[in-house]
């Protein structure tokens, strides 16, 4: 008969499952990025516990425009017959504050998008690809001054408004039949205050790891038509060109 204390452990220990190795990030793909021009302006780090951002170009004044960092993220070598989902986001940085101002938006919007056979295994001409995009969760610091110490570095803990799964990945997704992308935007804005004597600054730099969580899942054609949302694409369409 099993105790109160080891059904517990159990749980805790079925909560605290994930797969020897996590996702690979085989190429980033910037957009409007005036924060992360280049590949030389950050560093990333995925393991099974998170996925750590370093934004060294990341900067932003309340006199000036809006900051953001926009990317799609091809992912490959991920864990057969896991899915993941992102528990809580962690900023931390540098930032001075004049007056009354304040950060109005500290935020990270994340979302999956995947591409996969309908057909397999067809050969290359014939076959028919779809396409879903599901959210991973928007992580919002807002209305805040992120409460820095006195010599201005913060760091602040947000939870995602909903919870976002990723699709069940296959084993061997990085097979011509699959194709995962995150897409992932980071922005800042600022409210200047009445009070305010000059500009508020924050950075440059600034460090984002996202906490994982992982459940083990059944990959199959028809689980992953029903994840997300389908997405119209051109006719003949597919994530190779």
């Amino acid at each position: 008969m099993k105790t109160a204390a080891a059904t517990l452990s159990l749980a805790a220990l079925a909560n605290a499952a994930a797969p020897e190795s996590a996702f690979h990030f085989n190429r980033l793909l910037t957009g409007y990025a005036a924060a992360c021009r280049g590949a030389d302006t950050l560093d990333v780090k995925v393991t099974p516990e998170s996925v750590a951002w370093d934004f060294q170009d990341f900067s932003g004044e309340s006199t000036g425009t809006a900051t953001y960092c926009v990317m799609e993220n091809d992912i490959y070598r991920a864990p057969g017959n896991w899915r993941f989902a992102f528990e809580s986001a962690t900023y931390s940085g540098n930032v001075k504050l004049s007056g009354d101002t304040t950060v109005e938006r500290l935020g990270t919007y994340l979302h999956m998008m995947a591409s996969y056979v309908t057909n397999p295994p067809a050969t290359h001409d014939t076959l028919e690809w779809a396409l879903r995009a599901g959210p991973l969760g928007n992580f919002v610091a807002a209305n805040t001054t992120l409460n820095p110490d006195e010599s201005g570095n913060f760091e602040v803990v947000t939870k995602p408004d909903a919870e976002g799964w990723s699709p069940c990945f296959f084993k061997n997704s990085t097979t011509d039949y699959f194709k995962f992308q995150m897409g992932h935007q980071t922005m800042l804005y600022w409210n200047e205050g009445a009070e305010a004597t000059g500009k508020s600054e924050l950075g440059p730099g600034l460090k984002l790891t996202l906490k994982m969580k992982w459940e083990e899942c059944d990959a199959s054609l028809d689980a992953i038509s029903k994840w997300g949302e389908a997405v119209k694409k051109p006719e003949n369409w597919n994530p190779y060109t």
